[in-house]
């Protein structure tokens, strides 16, 4: 489950700290995805059921998972022209056995960006 870290909000200019919360314990890479456009693309005709893919993916940020909880930090832009947009994220992780793909994916996260 992807989540903001408690008290966070999305400010601009500013790191946005996120929690990924209960994770396969063997992930052994993962990957941030964000992008502008939330999707439902079901990826079970490619090894991973009951996995969604819930972002488009117009930048990626690769992270270590630390167990089943592991701490994100993702910069935000610095404009303010950004207040108003949409960000959209999700977690991908590779998990080898837990399905043919080997892939673990999140819950997907809406960010509003503003200047709270």
């Amino acid at each position: 489950r992807l989540a903001p870290a408690l008290g966070a909000l999305p400010v601009v200019g500013r790191s946005m700290p996120l929690e990924l919360l209960d994770a396969s314990s063997n992930a052994s890479v993962g990957f941030l995805v964000l992008g502008f456009t939330a999707t439902v693309l079901e990826l079970s005709t490619f090894g991973a059921p009951g996995c969604f893919q819930l972002s488009s993916a117009e930048a990626t940020l690769a992270f270590l998972p630390s167990g089943p909880t592991t701490s994100l930090t993702y910069p935000l832009p610095i404009s303010t022209a950004w207040i108003g947009t949409s960000l959209y994220l999700q977690a991908a992780m590779f998990a080898p056995g837990l399905n043919a793909l080997g892939l673990e994916t999140s819950n997907g996260l809406e960010l509003v960006l503003g200047e709270y």
